[in-house]
């Protein structure tokens, strides 16, 4: 039997004592600069601005109302291998290789406003970019053999991952090209792993024409392979048409999910869902058949609509399907920015949602915005885990944004501190946080708001981006759960 939950005084003071030590915070303003909001998409290819390559361009999507804008591009030339994109949350950018100049191609780390920054890797061909939320971020060299490793640290220096003895580079399968080995890389911070897509038999998988998934545990700091490799197998395409990966992101419940290309339209388990800690794989949806579902080459999943987003290449168009859904799934309506096609027909592309880096998700809104002048409410549905029924949760918030995050009873709370965070958690549970604090469900869950009542907030809040998260507690005010950073834009 669970214990009861910590007062509210008690639970708002004990955060406020072990993140300020009782010091008041003031709340910084707004910046005027642009920065990406968690749960939007981008979108990335070869082929944006038509139907062939030398049209490398980024675009961002909003999911809830489907309404595109040209982040960067056109360029002559992007990576030939994809997944050639991440969110890092460390730096708040977003990670490519490109070629602006058609001709030097190098890593570049690009900002919400298009300004793109290189990080001196040139005339090398990198993609399978995994951030890991502290400054490191993994990728791949593609080309030959030398199936190598490389990370960035938080200072930007370039190192080799090495393998389980320390003395070499860590190789997946040194007889297998790069080039056709990774088809995707992403780093899962609740196993400290690396976990790599590949379409084909690699060590030490042992079965061909599978999708074959890769486990690699890493040590503390992330400079060399901890243990020995696991792969998972699983069949998409009992005929044999040719599997390939098309990129890992961040699931449901912790999960990762994987999109994978085949050359049939036909109804198949194009997307996976994989279970880190035993690195099993499952089917999460089919899609097919219709035209167009052999081009299944981008998705990934968006926890603001809680489905799969996956690209469809022929209507230019984004498919969603929820979990154990078969067939066509719904057509996201994209509304395309000028001169944009979204193209991606048997092209590179890659499709990521901006999102904090950690394991649990948890915390979904039924919308992203509120007018200042009518008023709103944004409704939180809390969904954790089963095992952690009874236990205490919080709803914090934060007005500068959720990195980097914030310490919190042991767990990096997705939030930076505020004296907006100090004012959710005193007034957790009242006419304008209703159900921001209480016990967690049978099922861990548990449903809450924000409330604006229409004129409180000025004018001038516009464009004010709120962002919230759920923190889960146990009896002796350990931290058990933090859930991710959902956002809230106050709009005339």
């Amino acid at each position: 039997m669970k214990e009861s939950p910590a007062p509210l005084s008690s639970l708002a003071l004990a955060w406020l004592a072990t993140t300020l030590g009782a010091s008041p915070l003031s709340a910084a303003p707004p910046g005027n600069e642009p920065a990406f909001r968690c749960g939007d998409l981008y979108f990335q290819s070869n082929a944006l601005f038509g139907l062939s390559t030398g049209n490398f361009g980024i675009v961002r999507i909003d999911p809830t109302t489907g309404v595109s804008e040209v982040l960067i591009g056109p360029f002559g030339a992007g990576s030939t291998y994809a997944p050639n994109m991440a969110y890092d949350p460390y730096r708040d950018r977003i990670i490519t290789s490109m070629a602006p100049d058609s001709v030097t191609t190098d890593a570049y780390l690009i900002d919400a406003a298009g300004n793109a920054d290189a990080l001196g890797i040139s005339s090398q061909s990198i993609s399978n970019f995994a951030p890991t939320g502290d400054g490191r971020i993994y990728f791949t060299i593609n080309g030959g053999l030398a199936a190598d490793v490389h990370y960035i640290d938080a200072t930007g220096a370039l190192h080799q991952l090495m393998d389980v003895t320390g003395s070499a580079p860590f190789q997946l399968d040194a007889t297998v090209g790069n080039g056709t080995l990774f088809h995707g890389m992403i780093y899962e911070p609740g196993t400290q792993s690396l976990f790599i897509a590949t379409p084909a038999a690699v060590i030490p998988c042992s079965t061909s024409d599978t999708v074959n998934v890769h486990k690699v545990p890493l040590t503390p700091g992330g400079a060399q392979v901890a243990g020995p490799v696991q792969c998972a197998e699983y069949d998409v395409d009992a005929l044999n048409s040719g599997e390939h990966p098309e990129g890992l992101s961040r699931g449901p419940n912790g999960d990762l999910f994987l999109v994978v290309d085949t050359n049939s339209n036909n109804q198949q388990p194009r997307m996976l869902r994989v279970e880190p800690a035993g690195a099993t794989i499952t089917s999460y949806a089919q899609n097919g058949s219709y035209l167009g579902a052999a081009a299944t080459n981008a998705g990934c999943y968006s926890h603001v609509l809680g489905r799969a987003a996956i690209v469809d290449s022929i209507t230019a168009d984004i498919r969603l399907f929820g979990p154990g859904e078969v067939g066509n799934g719904t057509l996201m309506g994209v509304v395309d920015a000028p001169g944009t096609d979204l193209y991606g027909n048997n092209q590179q592309a890659s499709l990521v949602e901006i999102g904090p880096i950690g394991p649990h998700y948890g915390l979904l809104g039924d919308t992203l915005s509120v007018s200042v002048s009518a008023g709103g409410t944004q409704n939180w549905s809390i969904r954790t885990e089963a095992t952690f029924a009874g236990e205490t949760y919080l709803v914090l918030g934060s007005l500068t944004g959720w990195a980097p995050s914030t310490s919190a009873y042991g767990l990096a709370l997705p939030l930076v501190f505020d004296a907006y965070t100090t004012l959710t958690a005193i007034h957790a549970g009242s006419a304008t946080f209703p159900g921001s604090f209480g016990t967690l469900g049978t099922e861990g869950e548990a449903s809450a708001a924000i409330v604006v009542p229409p004129g409180v907030v000025g004018p001038s809040a516009v464009g004010v981006v709120l962002y919230h998260a759920a923190l889960v507690v146990d009896g002796a005010l350990a931290g058990v759960h933090a859930t991710n950073a959902l956002p809230l834009e106050l709009i005339p």
